[in-house]
């Protein structure tokens, strides 16, 4: 309630985001010479324009769901992107069947790496055998 008046927030609420801002922050940690690659976390944003402008500015992306994956693949194909897209899957939990869909997509201009925090699940199911991954290590 805003003075007295409640608001609809689905109605009046609207988020303006700045190109020129957004560029700025990639160029600082494009500058960083320890910096040797950027990934924009999907989750924090699901906005298509954004995700577009950051596949064409050559910056990563870090989905944690195959509903992310599959949102950037739609703005590849809707925009009809040609530029190569760059894709880390770290998910908390994750359906078997998540990993097999993962491991189905294939694109020339895509790269997906599965990230695993469970060296178990390496034992346990032959369909990582092959495939490119990486590990979440836990020092604890």
């Amino acid at each position: 309630i805003i003075n007295n008046k409640e608001y609809e927030l689905s109605r009046n609420c609207r988020y303006y985001y700045n190109r020129t801002i957004i560029n700025e922050q990639i160029n600082k940690l494009k500058e960083l010479s320890s910096v040797t690659d950027i990934y924009y976390a999907v989750k924090a944003n699901f906005n298509k324009e954004i995700i577009k402008y950051l596949i064409e500015k050559n910056i990563g992306l870090e989905t944690v769901s195959l509903e992310e994956i599959e949102l950037i693949l739609s703005i590849v194909d809707t925009y009809e992107l040609e530029v190569f897209v760059n894709i880390i899957y770290t998910p908390n939990f994750a359906d078997l069947n998540d990993y097999e869909s993962i491991f189905k997509i294939k694109r020339k201009n895509v790269s997906i790496i599965v990230i695993l925090d469970n060296l178990d699940i390496l034992k346990d199911y032959e369909i990582f055998n092959g495939k490119r991954i990486g590990i979440r290590l836990d020092l604890n």
